[in-house]
């Protein structure tokens, strides 16, 4: 059967937009990648940075009937950021990165699974709607673009293809299993606002430029979001930046979104980012879901406070979320206490 898939259009823009129409994202945090790994050809390779070096395979954890190798952990957590860390640092990085890593890979896994035993799935029409509009976002429509791409990272377009089909399956199982099924009551909408009257304000005249990195364009999205940073730091102007590395539908006009109040527009956590911005700084790559995203601050004005009625949407919103998560972490959790888990520790050779 075709699951809800609330999450097919998949557009950067409209993945930042998403608390304005009312839809809950599913919070699935990835950290920003300061480990020192090195990839080649999709495996593991040896830091000579490194006090230690890594062995090049292994199996990482046993999932029911899955295995999830050590290369495929890292290939989720390669980046460019961790070159300028102290060598000292990156060992302790590298492990927490990759223990976050692995945990969410494994309740991934849980959730195919799920999805399966249910006999849930995917239409192909939708998996192929998501595939053009890739195609379309991030090879100007040229397939074989998106094939050299693949052929880069030694993935074949079947193999690609079936990452997009399983990553809406778990779109839509978090849908169905928690997101619909998530109510706010009236009363905890005036409590929780009474609580904090200070997170809910409204400032009419926020000028903010994006970059948004998409996930699917032969490249991790924290390399490349990695990448953008640097020229950005290197004094290259924003506009320009945007111009290269933005999948935003506002890259043409260099990621500039126009004046716009960011709690009505934005996710809680990158609004919450642009708050802490001067006017003219920039944020950093910030990692959500499959997504990374910089913001600029170009021009600010003082917020105002919002009456419970004015702010009651955005209360309503945030509440939401607040449980969504918390019944993502409990469907989980039953997952995985019926599940087969079996996770080895990161080895590294002395």
């Amino acid at each position: 059967m075709l699951l809800n898939i609330t999450h097919k259009k998949g557009l950067a823009h409209e993945r930042l937009a998403d608390r304005k129409k009312g839809s809950i994202s599913m919070k699935r945090f990835l950290l920003i990648v300061t480990a020192a790994v090195a990839f080649a050809t999709g495996a593991v390779a040896a830091e000579k940075a490194t006090p230690h070096a890594m062995l090049i395979d292994g199996v990482a954890a046993y999932v029911n009937e899955a295995v999830i190798t050590i290369a495929e952990v890292m290939t989720e957590v390669r980046g460019s950021v961790w070159a300028d860390l102290p060598a000292a640092d990156r060992e302790q990085q590298l492990h927490q990165l990759y223990k976050a890593t692995l945990d969410a890979m494994i309740n991934r896994r849980l959730i195919l699974d799920s999805a399966k035993a249910s006999g849930a799935s995917i239409a192909p029409w939708a998996v192929d709607e998501r595939v053009q509009e890739v195609v379309n976002k991030q090879f100007g429509g040229d397939r074989a673009k998106l094939t050299t791409a693949l052929a880069a990272q030694r993935t074949t377009l079947d193999e690609w293809r079936k990452t997009i089909e399983e990553e809406l399956i778990v779109q839509s199982m978090r849908y169905s299993r928690v997101e619909k099924n998530v109510t706010v009551s009236a009363q905890a909408v005036r409590d929780f606002f009474a609580a904090n009257p200070q997170q809910f304000s409204e400032s009419k005249g926020v000028g903010v430029s994006v970059i948004v990195i998409a996930p699917v364009d032969g490249s991790a999205v924290a390399e490349r979001g990695g990448l953008a940073v640097k020229e950005l730091e290197a004094g290259k102007p924003f506009a320009e930046v945007a111009k290269t590395y933005s999948a935003d539908g506002k890259a043409a006009n260099g990621g500039d979104w126009g004046v716009i109040n960011p709690v009505e527009t934005f996710r809680p956590e990158l609004a919450d980012a642009l708050s802490g911005l001067s006017v003219g700084g920039h944020s950093p790559l910030l990692l959500l879901e499959d997504h990374g995203y910089i913001l600029r601050k170009n021009s600010d004005v003082a917020p105002q406070t919002l009456t419970l009625e004015q702010a009651w949407p955005r209360v309503e919103g945030r509440l939401k979320m607040i449980e969504a998560e918390k019944k993502y972490t409990e469907w989980v959790n039953r997952l995985r206490k019926k599940a087969y888990i079996k996770i080895f520790e990161l080895p590294i050779a002395k």
